[in-house]
């Protein structure tokens, strides 16, 4: 039994439980809490710990670790105190170290000692395990080390690949990675990281062979290659040597190997490469006793022999050595070894494999033994081409000599030494009138012309020093006469064998005629600038693609910009050019190409201001090679102002001739005019007096007329509204419509013969159209189609109705004439929008589909009285009549007629303003209770008039004339309201209104007439025969002040 024992549990009394069942015998100490427990653990540690799995202030795991902060293992055998239910925590503890668990509530004391003990035997068990592994992970690490130090000294790395992929996985060892230039968590870095780092002229190789060998028997995997460290971008070369393991079909599992970096070894085999290149021959060694010789690799790119096949006897070279040399390549190796020498030369003739001669230099070392010469160590170099280039060489010099001694140019061999001439040729001597010998007697700058010394000078130190390696210039020789000779020369730099400045080679071309006919170019070219200066006349040149190349001062002032505008590109002949002149300059320019001249022309330039100049233009070719024009511009302003004014001067004359016609011809006009005015009056006279005439007829059969309408109407109605029959009131009907059509009738005759005037209503199209259809047919007849219409939203119009119907009847009629073998009629109403400041309105269109009308006709179809029509067939008042309605009514009529096509007249009248609710009748009620005074000459028409208003409840008294009806009023029942007849015989009604007025001024008086004046009834209310029952109702309400009175007065006459 332990003889040191910790209880840590929050538990007072489960702690005083599990003391008594150990008997009280054991040194025991206990802590209420985790942090008091660990206290108690560092102050001393127990040999046994009972541990509860709940600690008020941390967690158990918490706690378990604490106690192993000082070392990596428990040093304390823990039991722990667990309920049967606390399956977690259990698992916990045992996990982080305890070493056995009880439960508080049932262990007895044996039980308790026996897991203590258990703990304890536990504990020294993983102490001794635990001693085990830091013994084997000690020697793992000594054999780690010792394996890379090895690996350091090696310069080598071990990894391993997972093969079982792809994709295949690595482990990298440490070395590995310092060797790839890795970061140490690169350790298992992937297969295609691997291949990312070898170089890209190796990777293909490498990879294939990788492939290769997982795929091959081999169990060993071999290669080299080039990788690029990503660490430094350091290239250097890798060796792996692996060993791959499989499975029992071969498939394989895993690859071991080391990578080994032989960047040197390749180094020096590059650099050993190199210098057996750099030997640019073969290597050999010739053992002397054996006869056997080894030859380096180049041996087939000299002599065509491949090595593989070439025998190593010294005699198989020998064989094709050319005959005639082996005598003296044997004396030669005989005196050589008799005399000691060290080193062994010779030069010979070898046959090549497809046959040619070589020639070969053999430079060898004798190594000598106790007997003598034992081995010959040396390089055979082909010197083929060297001798060609020293044969060639020899043909170069005696060309070269050829060459510069016949040269048609001075040829010169110059020291940069003491710029002597070397050595000359003949034609140099002629040039200068120098002999050989003098010239080379003496430096070139003595005959050179003073002025040009020093700039030849500067570029010959140039070349001495070896800065430039040729140079050309212009200068001048003075002749050994004195005469100066002009020069072209181009000087060359010769070098030694070690590249320094050796001479220099100089060839000279006289060019002394060129210089002449320069200088007179150059002079002619002056004389003609001096011309062209002058600025007489403006000058310019130009290449093909319009760039302006040169223009003189006059040019300038002409176009008015800046020689610095021209000379930086910014115009051309085009961008002075207006459009219009463009295509004119573009055919100048195809007749320049042609002929190499054009025609002048003239043409505009703009000016820098905007403002245009008129300019002749002349073009010349001055280089056909390159097409540059020259061109020759004269202003033509003063010209043009020259001719405007004559041209002027030329107008004002022909403008005073021009007037003295006009005012002549303007007097015939005038004349005629006066004649036409003249012979409209008298038409306009006599349309007058054919309208006066049809007034006096229309205006003296109006009263009539309507007198006798009026009593018909009003005998219908009474008649209608008295009896109950229906067939009497179908016939009434009829007859009271016909009535009305009959009054319509009159009005729009007396309307169009200006006797009355209309009755406007406010009239909706789209209901008074389809009323007017069976008027229309009985009008058209049979075979003639008619079609009404009203488009959707037509607006209302201010109008007579009845005499829009007569209108529309009229159209028809003519409409019919104009179809004798039968067609279609048309009548629509649509809206027009008014634009430009006019009102909208709505159009009423009658179109048909007959003869039409010619344009004579045309123009007279509404004067009254014209007519193309037979005798009998109508008066020519139709069209007439319709158009004195439009214009009454505040519209016009249009007319469109082609003959052969048919006709369209439209009736145009305005929109009807606002809104305005139709009258209501008058109320039966409101009638009565008042004494009238009818006066009417027409018995029939008073008989019904005062039937309808005794019918309303009035007292009526009749009179037939203006003295009856003065009588009536001054007897005992005086009226309260007249009703009169205007026209009547003796006294009218307006002289009895005045009558009855003077007795009594505000006696009220409603006058009825048949008649179309009324200018004697100005201010007064007037009821036009014939009227309606509902009209004359609501008058009389009116005038007896019942209604409010609608201003329906007769409107003054104007004056």
């Amino acid at each position: 039994m332990t003889s040191d024992l910790l209880i840590v549990d929050p538990d007072p009394a489960r702690r005083a439980g599990l003391l008594d069942r150990l008997g009280g015998t054991v040194p025991w100490r206990e802590a209420a809490t985790g942090r008091a427990g660990l206290e108690e653990v560092r102050r001393r540690r127990p040999e046994a710990l009972l541990l509860a799995t709940y600690l008020p202030d941390m967690d158990l795991a918490a706690f378990l670790h604490a106690l192993r902060e000082p070392q990596e293992d428990l040093a304390v055998a823990v039991v722990l105190l667990a309920d049967p239910a606390d399956e977690a925590a259990v698992v916990t503890g045992l996990r982080e170290g305890a070493g056995d668990h009880v439960d508080p509530a049932r262990i007895d004391g044996a039980g308790l000692r026996c897991a203590i003990r258990v703990a304890q035997d536990r504990l020294e068990m993983r102490r001794a395990q635990a001693t085990a592994l830091r013994e084997n992970e000690a020697n793992l690490r000594r054999r780690e080390a010792e394996l890379a130090r090895a690996h350091r000294v090696g310069r080598s790395g071990g990894h391993e690949v997972d093969l079982r992929g792809p994709p295949f996985r690595s482990r990298r060892s440490p070395e590995y990675l310092a060797l790839h230039g890795l970061p140490p968590e690169a350790w298992n870095e992937s297969h295609e990281d691997w291949l990312s780092r070898v170089h890209p002229d190796d990777r293909e190789r490498t990879e294939r062979a990788f492939l290769d060998a997982l795929t091959g028997s081999e169990d060993e995997y071999r290669v080299e290659y080039r990788i690029v460290r990503p660490s430094d971008g350091a290239t250097r070369w890798i060796s792996v040597l692996a060993e791959i393991e499989r499975d029992a079909e071969g498939k394989p599992l895993r690859l071991f190997g080391t990578h080994t970096d032989v960047t040197d070894r390749k180094l020096d085999e590059e650099r050993l490469r190199l210098a057996l290149e750099a030997v640019n021959g073969i290597v050999y060694d010739w053992d002397i006793p054996s006869g056997q010789v080894l030859r380096s690799g180049q041996v087939q790119e000299i002599t065509g022999f491949d090595p593989a096949g070439m025998p190593a006897e010294a005699s198989w070279w020998h064989e094709r050595t050319h005959p005639e040399d082996l005598p003296r390549l044997a004396a030669e190796a005989r005196a050589a070894f008799e005399a000691g020498a060290e080193r062994l030369e010779a030069e010979y003739r070898f046959r090549h494999r497809d046959g040619r001669w070589l020639q070969l230099a053999d430079r060898a070392l004798i190594l000598r033994g106790p007997e003598g010469p034992v081995r010959l160590i040396g390089s055979t170099v082909d010197v083929t081409a060297r001798r060609h280039a020293m044969a060639a060489l020899r043909d170069s010099e005696s060309r070269y000599r050829a060459i510069f001694e016949n040269a048609a140019v001075g040829v010169g061999r110059v020291s940069l030494s003491d710029m002597r001439c070397l050595d000359v040729n003949d034609a140099l001597c002629a040039m200068l009138g120098y002999t050989r010998e003098e010239l080379l007697a003496q430096p070139w700058s003595r005959i050179t012309h003073p002025d040009d010394v020093e700039r030849d000078l500067s570029q010959f130190r140039r070349m001495s020093v070896g800065e430039i390696d040729r140079y050309d210039v212009e200068k001048r020789y003075l002749r050994k006469d004195g005469r100066v000779v002009w020069a072209r020369l181009a000087v060359s730099l010769v070098r030694d064998a070690e590249g320094r400045p050796d001479f220099e080679i100089a060839v000279v071309e006289d060019i002394t005629d060129q210089k002449i006919s320069e200088t007179a170019r150059r002079q002619s070219e002056e004389r003609f600038r001096r011309v062209i200066e002058t600025n007489i006349l403006a000058f310019g040149i130009g290449d093909p693609d319009g760039r302006v190349t040169y223009v003189n001062e006059a040019f300038l002032q002409l176009v008015g910009h800046s020689r610095a505008e021209f000379e930086a590109g910014l115009l051309d002949w085009r961008a002075l050019t207006p459009p219009e002149h463009r295509a004119l300059d573009d055919g100048k320019m195809a007749e320049l190409r042609r002929s190499g001249t054009a025609a002048p022309y003239e043409k505009e330039y703009v000016l820098r201001d905007g403002r245009r100049v008129p300019i002749l233009v002349a073009l010349t070719l001055a280089d056909p090679e390159d097409e540059e024009h020259v061109a020759v511009i004269v202003d033509l302003s003063a010209q043009k102002a020259a001719e405007a004014a004559l041209a002027r001067a030329n107008e004002a004359l022909e403008a005073t001739v021009a007037d003295r016609t006009r005012e002549l011809t303007e007097t015939a006009r005038e004349l005629a005019a006066e004649m036409r005015r003249r012979e409209k009056a008298q038409a306009d006279l006599l349309q007058a007096q054919k309208l006066e005439a049809l007034g006096q007829l229309t205006g003296g059969i109006a009263h009539d007329f309507n007198n006798v309408l009026a009593a018909v109407l009003g005998t219908c109605r009474l008649i209608a509204r008295r009896t109950q029959d229906p067939d009497v009131r179908d016939l009434v009907r009829h007859g009271e419509a016909a009535a009305e059509r009959g009054s319509a009738l009159v009005r729009q005759l007396t309307a169009f013969a200006r006797r009355s005037q209309l009755a406007p209503i406010r009239l909706d199209p789209a209901s008074a159209l389809p009323r007017i259809e069976p008027l229309i047919g009985q009008a058209l007849g049979a075979g003639i189609a008619c079609e009404i219409s009203v488009e959707d939203g037509v607006w209302p119009v201010q109008v007579d109705s009845h005499a829009l119907e007569i209108a529309l009847v009229h159209l028809a009629a003519n409409a019919r004439d104009a179809m004798p073998g039968g067609g279609r009629l048309r009548i629509l109403a649509r809206n027009e929008v008014g634009s430009g400041g006019e009102p909208d309105g709505v159009a009423f269109v009658v179109q048909d589909t007959g003869t039409g009308m010619e344009p004579e006709v045309l123009a007279r179809a509404v004067e009254p009285f014209f007519t193309t029509k037979g005798p009998g067939e109508g008066p020519g008042l139709g069209l007439a009549m319709v158009h004195g309605f439009a214009e009454q009514s505040g519209g016009r009529l249009r007319l469109d007629s082609r003959l052969g096509e048919g006709t369209t007249v439209t009736i145009w009248l305005p929109r009807a303003p606002g809104f305005a609710a139709p009258a209501a009748p008058a109320e039966a009620g409101s009638h009565g209770n008042a004494g009238l005074l009818l006066v009417d000459d027409d018995p029939a028409l008073r008989a019904v008039t005062a039937a309808h208003l005794r019918d309303l409840g009035y007292r009526v008294a009749e009179a037939s004339g203006g003295e009856e009806a003065l009588s009536v009023a001054q007897g005992a029942h005086a009226p309260d309201l007249v009703v009169t007849d205007v026209v009547m015989p003796g006294m009218d009604g307006v002289a009895l209104a005045a009558r009855l007025r003077a007795e009594r001024p505000d006696l009220p008086i409603l006058f009825m007439t048949g008649h179309a004046g009324t200018r004697a009834l100005a201010g007064e209310v007037v009821l036009r025969k014939p009227f309606s029952e509902d009209e004359l109702s609501r008058r009389i309400l009116q005038m007896l002040g019942r209604v409010p009175v609608e201003g329906e007065a007769v409107p003054a006459a104007p004056g």
